[in-house]
């Protein structure tokens, strides 16, 4: 992500010969919520470009809503990691897909994501 890119530009003067902007991709911008099925089972879809302070927002909103406990658990946990996640400044700019592509071995996401068995779609 661009946090970590922005580091290895100013302080290790690295260049890099293209870089892709994705925030103007509509259908990367976008948060869906699958609404859990009889086994319990649902899920929140994350674009790319979704800036982790929309992706707190969206959370909050699921959890504040009338879903029961037993079903907001795994989204409490992610709003308890944002909680810690650098400053507002950074989550305002900051992604998901960022932190992870990122595969640095202090990411501040990554653990989360295993500990809720998320899952990953490449397109």
């Amino acid at each position: 992500g661009n946090t970590e890119v922005g580091v290895d530009a100013k302080f290790r003067k690295m260049k890099f010969p293209t870089l892709v902007f994705t925030k103007g991709v509509d259908e990367l911008s976008r948060i869906s919520v699958e609404e859990p099925s009889a086994s319990g089972t649902g899920g929140v879809t994350v674009g790319g470009a979704v800036t982790l302070s929309n992706l707190k927002a969206a959370l909050e909103s699921e959890i504040n809503g009338a879903r029961p406990s037993h079903q907001s658990r795994t989204l409490q946990a992610v709003l308890e990691m944002l909680k810690w996640f650098a400053s507002t400044q950074i989550r305002n700019t900051a992604t998901l897909a960022g932190n992870i592509v990122t595969a640095s071995p202090i990411s501040d996401t990554c653990h989360i994501l295993v500990a809720i068995g998320a899952t990953a779609d490449l397109a």
